[in-house]
């Protein structure tokens, strides 16, 4: 579900696409959709904590008995900049940008996702 709505975010705007869009093209009903994700905000939310989760393992960032924090985190810094400057997650960004401004729960549900994940 979560890769059909990325999808459907990056090709037509975060405004373009109702719940009906992600339902349809990964061929579940609305129901389903919104048994999973109470609204589209939360929808999109996801789409990024997953995305993030997925790329950005934060509890790895000095794992125990690590010996060379340096290169621990030199390692993670481009494990992070790859997954920042890949396609997608560019795209998803351009979006963010776009149409935060009609829709400021996005900018919220973007910075909640992603970059809130990294404060400690």
């Amino acid at each position: 579900m979560l890769d059909a709505a990325a999808d459907l975010f990056i090709a037509q705007g975060y405004g373009a696409v109702s719940m009906d869009a992600p339902a349809r093209a990964d061929n579940v009903s609305k129901a389903t959709l919104y048994a999973h994700f109470r609204s589209k905000d939360m929808l999109f939310a996801t789409i990024i904590t997953e995305a993030c989760r997925a790329n950005v393992d934060w509890e790895t960032v000095l794992p125990p008995g690590v010996q060379d924090i340096r290169e621990a985190l030199t390692r993670f810094g481009r494990r992070i900049l790859r997954f920042l400057l890949e396609d997608r997650a560019l795209a998803i960004h351009r979006v963010v940008l776009a149409e935060c401004v009609r829709f400021p729960q996005l900018g919220w549900a973007f910075f909640d996702g992603g970059p809130a994940t990294a404060r400690m």
